[in-house]
């Protein structure tokens, strides 16, 4: 079977703050979702679609975690459902660097292990010609990973408002969970 592995996968934007807490996982329901991740794993032979490494040689954990890739509208308030993908746990991890930003400060893991998934990331950029959400290079930047010559993607120019956000799922809007930042702020805090 011939992969058409896609390092671009890893240029995708951390998900806005008003629909974290929010995916086709809850969504759907942990029988339908684990029907559809398995199937999703299946699709690539248990490679990750953006490194391509095979779960079994995988940084970290022998496994594969599904992704769901997003159209965003910025001005309009709108993540739109358009794909979802297998990853390795440090690809994914590196796209959800919002998320690994919390573990570390909260000590869940090491200095060391988001150094590990930045470096991995900017791997997987560079050698595909990819770019960098702003949060994500932040996060490099931080724990001092390299990530010359990877773009930083440019911050959206307008922003809707908080209560405006919704995620599109085979044409159904849902609504985030937290109905203003300051519950979003308790929450992850």
């Amino acid at each position: 079977m011939t992969q058409n592995f896609r390092p671009n996968l890893l240029s995708a934007p951390n998900i806005p703050k008003p629909l974290h807490g929010l995916n086709p996982r809850t969504i759907m329901g942990k029988a339908a979702w684990d029907e559809k991740r398995c199937a999703v794993y299946a699709s690539t032979d248990f490679h990750c679609a953006a490194c391509g490494v095979h779960k079994r040689d995988a940084l970290f954990h022998a496994w594969l975690e599904a992704h769901e890739i997003f159209r965003i509208d910025y001005a309009k308030g709108a993540a739109t459902l358009i794909e979802i993908v297998p990853l390795c746990h440090a690809c994914h991890a590196f796209i959800h660097s919002g998320l690994l930003r919390i573990r570390a400060r909260k000590k869940e893991v090491s200095s060391d292990h988001v150094r590990q998934i930045m470096s991995h990331g900017c791997a997987v950029l560079r050698d595909g010609s990819g770019r960098i959400f702003s949060g994500t290079a932040e996060l490099c930047d931080l724990v001092s990973v390299d990530r010359s010559r990877i773009p930083v993607m440019p911050n959206p120019r307008k922003m809707a408002t908080w209560g405006a956000w919704r995620m599109v799922w085979d044409g159904v809007e849902h609504r985030g969970k937290f109905n203003s930042q300051r519950e979003w702020q308790r929450a992850y805090a």
